[in-house]
């Protein structure tokens, strides 16, 4: 019989079952048995296979399991790598991403066809600045009225309005153009297309003809500020005809108003003749609202000056009479006493002797004596 392998490996403090086991089979007697030699990594009580060579066919449990962990352990790393090798980046460089942002800079979403396009010489250009707020269909419209209006060749016109529209942005809207797929762009349509699909939502609506017949003059506008309003809305309709528009013009003016007799009477064939006739209407307008308000201002002023000298006589005649308890004098507010009335005369002589210098001048012509009255009593007279 040939020695008893050791159940335990050293250093490994067995249970109290597994002693037990351990003696059953020293026991005489007892058959030999082969167990799993316990370890700390592994699940105890499980039994071990027995040691030989390996039947055809049989299936090793043990490598399966490690070359499913092995296998499982590297594509977690590769997650974990492809998941935190931008944080790490960003932790062990001082300029994270900057190869990002190189590569950015050097591409460009036009075509190699429109940038090995060679410039011609036209100038300097102001162009719109387009900052992802307004419209951009306004702003498209813009941008081509003054790329036509340089020196730019016709069969160059299309590439140069591609090279050139990145001029025409700021902020975030050029960093859109930059982000753009390379190579994508080869002409302006597709410029154009792509720029009203990424700002549409900041496109206006568009008009219509029931918006112009909503335009109408109120109780106390002006005619100037409802004739702005009217070409303003025209300016906003396409395809819009001139009988439309003078029966819409018609429709909102006041009634009554001298304008819209005038339309009614003489009919405009245009809808540019009826505002071009407006315009004597609106000065005549403005004419009399001036001369009404400077009617309603001497009126105003007259009446305010009339009340004003009412006022005043009324306050003179009820202010009350302040006397002393001496008729010939009245006391100031200042204190000092002042006579009531100038003296009658202030000659250097008396009286008698006026009249009598009086009678020996010629010029002076005394009156007649008076008829004496016979039934007067002359007891008292």
């Amino acid at each position: 019989m040939a020695p008893m392998q050791p159940l335990f490996t050293p250093g490994y403090a067995p249970t109290q079952n597994e002693r037990q086991a351990q003696q059953r089979q020293t026991a005489p007697g007892s058959e030999s048995r082969r167990w799993i030699t316990p370890s700390r990594r592994s699940t105890p009580d499980l039994p071990q296979p027995p040691e030989g060579p390996t039947q055809p066919g049989a299936i090793n449990v043990e490598e399966m399991m490690r070359s499913f962990m092995s296998e499982e352990m590297r594509t977690l790393e590769a997650q974990m790598e492809q998941r935190f090798s931008p944080q790490i980046q960003r932790a062990t460089t001082s300029t994270p991403g900057i190869d990002d942002l190189a590569r950015g800079v050097r591409e460009t979403p036009l075509t190699s066809r429109i940038t090995n396009t060679i410039t011609p010489k036209f100038g300097s250009i102001s162009f719109p600045r387009f900052d992802g707020m307004s419209d951009p269909h306004d702003h498209l419209l813009q941008y081509k009225h003054v790329v036509q209006s340089t020196n730019i060749p016709t069969h160059m016109l299309n590439d140069m309005m591609c090279k050139l529209f990145a001029q025409s942005l700021k902020g975030d809207t050029l960093r859109w153009f930059c982000n753009l797929p390379p190579e994508s762009i080869d002409s302006f349509d597709e410029l154009s297309l792509e720029f009203m699909r990424s700002y549409s939502v900041h496109i206006q609506s568009g008009k219509t003809t029931k918006d112009l017949w909503g335009v109408i003059q109120g109780p106390h506008e002006s005619l100037r500020a409802y004739i702005k309003r009217f070409s303003k809305a025209i300016s906003e309709l396409s395809g819009l005809d001139d009988g439309t528009a003078r029966e819409a013009l018609k429709k909102g003016l006041r009634h009554r108003s001298l304008f819209k007799n005038e339309i009614c009477a003489r009919y405009p064939p245009r809808i540019q003749d009826a505002l071009h006739r407006a315009k004597g209407f609106i000065e005549l307008e403005e004419e009399n609202e001036r001369v009404e308000r400077d009617l309603t201002c001497t009126r105003d002023e007259l009446s305010k000056a009339r009340d004003d000298r009412a006022k005043t006589f009324r306050r003179e005649r009820q202010r009350p009479q302040r006397r002393t308890e001496h008729r010939v004098e009245r006391t100031t507010r200042s204190g000092h006493k002042r006579p009531l009335s100038p003296p009658k005369y202030a000659l250097g002589i008396s009286p008698s002797e006026l009249i009598a210098h009086l009678e020996r001048q010629d010029f002076v012509t005394w009156p007649k004596k008076l008829p004496e009255n016979p039934t007067r009593d002359t007891t008292k007279y």
